[in-house]
């Protein structure tokens, strides 16, 4: 899909979803924090969802961000601490009650990590292990590839391309009528590289449409490109946020 492509149908989303009685489905995810002291730190997460659902076929796309901006007070000087923007499209196509075939495509942009971008795309097979009014649990995998850039200490870019495997699991389990728990995991491993990404989630409802959520994002990478800079393996992210559904 070219970018002009991908515009359209990020625009087009929004409209098709307004429309009653359809299979449409959108959520806005907004948090902010803002920590006083030495420094203040300014904290942003944003995220759009959008689903498709119907007997044959559930999509969900989504769009990320993150920034974090730190202000020393006494010499009001800004820095941003982190910069992170990311897409997600994930279409099942649905074979059975319990079987399906999926395909994923993930892109993302982090200012502040040892890639430049990265995008992973996969196909393959899943199946729901639970589906009730309790708990919901699928697992996935299939062959895929993974594409991305990172800096050199020498200041040049290094691109590369390779063949993974990918396998994910998605978890919801209902604590109540208006809480419930939910974790989506998903690991790439190719040649070179070993991706695991994973958000926990307790997200509770105080109105009809008006949610707040407790989430805790990690991402490993068990190789990180020689940037000339010191690199962690492991990202951690905790953020509260509120959530409105239309």
């Amino acid at each position: 899909m070219n970018t002009t492509s991908l515009l359209l149908l990020i625009t087009a989303l929004p409209s098709l979803a307004l429309a009653k009685n359809t299979p449409w489905n959108n959520e806005i995810e907004l948090g902010f924090m803002l920590n006083q002291g030495n420094t203040q730190n300014t904290h942003f997460d944003t995220r759009y969802t959008n689903k498709f659902t119907t007997d044959k076929i559930n999509n969900t796309f989504s769009v990320a961000s993150l920034i974090d901006l730190a202000k020393d007070n006494a010499t009001s000087t800004k820095q941003k601490t982190a910069e992170k923007y990311s897409i997600n499209n994930n279409i099942k196509y649905i074979l059975t009650n319990n079987h399906y075939i999926f395909s994923d495509l993930y892109a993302q942009k982090d200012k502040f990590s040892a890639f430049d971008y990265e995008i992973t795309e996969a196909i393959g097979y899943g199946r729901k292990i639970f589906d009730n009014d309790i708990i919901k649990w699928h697992l996935e995998a299939g062959p895929g590839g993974r594409h991305s850039q990172s800096p050199q200490e020498n200041l040049s870019r290094a691109h590369q391309d390779e063949l993974i495997i990918h396998t994910g699991s998605g978890l919801i389990f209902k604590i109540s009528q208006n809480a419930a728990f939910s974790q989506d995991i998903t690991y790439g491993a190719g040649k070179d590289t070993q991706n695991t990404k994973s958000i926990s989630a307790l997200k509770a409802t105080v109105l009809e449409k008006v949610s707040l959520k407790l989430s805790h994002r990690l991402e490993y990478n068990a190789k990180i490109p020689n940037t000339g800079k010191p690199q962690k393996h492991a990202e951690n992210t905790t953020s509260i946020t509120a959530t409105y559904m239309f």
